[in-house]
């Protein structure tokens, strides 16, 4: 309540203010009798704003009082919502009269405020494209200058314009902007280097920034990093950045390989956080035994941990990962892995015996082999909790070519001991229906998320003459079904014609091509569920039909 009627005493503040400003635009009236409040509680109030941006421009604009409160929150993200020439423009006043003469003559004044002290989340990626974009229009605006009285002049500067030209420049002011952010002054929380293929990485290396003693991301709470072309960094990151509880490595590096010495280090910045939480590591088909080893120093902080393509054989010279780091994270909460190959019976061991008291989530996609014997394991002794069990088997048929063919035992033991799951995945065929009938029946079912998958490229045959009496079975709570089974039209048509639940989505293998046939049976599913619906035939189907998991 409190909250609330603050928030109003703001609105009704905006509101006057504004009324006030369109009466004159010469001076501001300020709305007299208004009880203050302190610089604290103002900004409390603004945090409920902080998505709000016009909002907050509005407090901003209240009174220099409110402004001091409302500027941090809204210059905390300004590439959500502001134009890119504005921002780079009000940054580069930032700089110290020093280096604003070197990058541009005295031609730029100082900023009244320094708005990099407020900035909270930063992604190089999008940096780099906001100082391109004003770098293009700085450079249009100076022809416009100087070609006043010449416009032969202007329209061959126009024409001679090429983003190769501007290129150093670019990279010039990114430098600058980058050491300005990661300054002892610096309050950066969200950190992503996505700089993709651009070669800023190599124009200025990790050292520039972080060898520093003056840069400090002692707050840095999130750190992605896209693709590793810069193994230094994290030896760096290592020191100044010991509080980060996200941790994203989307791309390891493939050309060159790294190092021993290199992974020493990534696993170093892991060891030495204090708190970490969330973990997420794209392998990018590599063998990263170190960086998966390093999390076992984590295993007091950790709740979440997703494994994405990761190479697990290894070779003659590189040990493949073991998951025994993994397997000691008692607090996981999540264990997510997609796309790993090739992981052994000894390497699995671990993980499978593993105990997780509050473990909820475990997803294992289209990885090979062993990893379904290793949910059926994990769901055997870690069941109390889990609210999403998610197989989904591999497409390519690795693990029948080695002789394991993908077992079949989940649907059972999450018939057994979890048929309250909100998000089931799981391989079925003619064997398994009475299985996922039993949990469909169980009047502890809750599912909102159902998924089925093929366990041999005849299960579509094998079961389609059964699935229209499934469609009664379905709880109400079911609002995302992903059939990923190729059967008859007929037969899904008698399905939909039949179900309880009010299906927001379906995925179905056979209507990967939408006719004009099939666009009427959903249609006339989506009118008898919502009676009314505003959207056109095609755009309710498109709006439908949707892999959800």
């Amino acid at each position: 309540m409190a909250v609330l009627s603050a928030l109003e005493f703001v609105s009704r503040c905006i509101s006057k203010f504004t009324k006030s400003r369109s009466r004159t635009r010469n001076h501001l009236v300020i709305p007299i009798h208004v009880p203050k409040l302190n610089e604290n509680v103002l900004y409390e109030i603004f945090k409920h704003l902080e998505t709000d941006y016009k909002s907050l421009l509005s407090c901003v604009l209240v009174c220099r009082f409110w402004c001091q409160s409302a500027l941090p929150l809204y210059w905390a993200d300004p590439f959500q919502h502001l134009n890119h020439k504005l921002i780079v423009s009000s940054y580069i006043r930032c700089l110290d009269s020093g280096e604003r003469t070197v990058l541009f003559n005295n031609e730029v004044g100082s900023a009244r405020y320094n708005y990099a002290n407020y900035l909270k989340s930063l992604r190089m990626g999008t940096l780099y494209t906001a100082v391109e974009k004003w770098v293009e229009y700085d450079e249009v605006r100076r022809s416009r200058r100087q070609c006043r009285k010449q416009q032969q002049l202007q329209k061959k500067r126009r024409q001679n314009f090429t983003f190769e030209n501007s290129h150093p420049r670019i990279l010039n002011i990114c430098h600058s902007l980058c050491r300005l952010f990661l300054s002892n002054n610096a309050n950066i929380l969200d950190l992503s280097l996505d700089w993709g293929d651009i070669d800023f990485w190599q124009n200025y290396p990790s050292e520039l920034y972080f060898q520093n003693e003056s840069t400090s991301l002692v707050n840095l709470n999130g750190l992605s990093i896209h693709y590793i072309y810069d193994w230094p960094i994290f030896k760096h990151l290592a020191k100044s950045a010991v509080n980060i509880e996200n941790l994203e490595i989307l791309g390891y590096s493939l050309f060159p390989a790294p190092k021993q010495s290199d992974e020493n280090d990534l696993g170093l910045l892991i060891s030495n956080q204090r708190r970490l939480k969330t973990f997420k590591l794209f392998g990018y088909g590599t063998t990263p035994s170190n960086t998966i080893s390093a999390i076992a120093s984590q295993k007091n902080s950790l709740s979440s941990v997703e494994i994405i393509y990761v190479h697990f054989s290894g070779t003659s010279t590189v040990q493949g990962p073991s998951l025994e780091g993994l397997a000691a994270c008692r607090n996981l909460r999540e264990i997510i892995i997609k796309y790993c190959t090739f992981a052994n019976d000894g390497q699995l061991k671990p993980l499978a015996s593993a105990r997780f008291p509050y473990l909820q989530k475990l997803h294992f996609v289209e990885s090979t082999y062993g990893w379904d014997e290793t949910m059926v394991a994990l769901i055997r002794n870690n069941y109390q909790n889990l609210d999403e069990v998610f197989f989904k088997p591999s497409t390519d048929g690795l693990s029948i070519l080695k002789g394991k063919p993908y077992s079949t035992e989940i649907v059972e033991v999450v018939e057994q001991l979890c048929p309250a799951l909100k998000t089931l995945g799981i391989p079925i065929g003619w064997n398994e229906l009475r299985h996922l009938k039993n949990i469909l029946n169980n009047p502890k079912c809750q599912l909102r998320n159902l998924s089925l998958f093929p366990t041999s490229p005849y299960t579509g045959v094998q079961i389609m003459e059964e699935w229209p009496a499934f469609g009664p079975l379905m709880p109400t709570t079911l609002r995302h079904l992903n059939v990923c089974i190729k059967m008859n039209d007929e037969y899904m048509k008698k399905f939909l014609e039949s179900i309880r639940a009010p299906l927001e989505t379906l995925w179905f293998d056979a209507w990967l091509y939408v006719t004009g046939s099939i666009c009427l049976i959903v249609y006339d599913f989506i009118k008898r569920r919502d009676r009314v619906t505003d959207l056109g035939l095609k755009q309710s189907v498109r709006e439908f039909l949707k892999y959800v998991v």
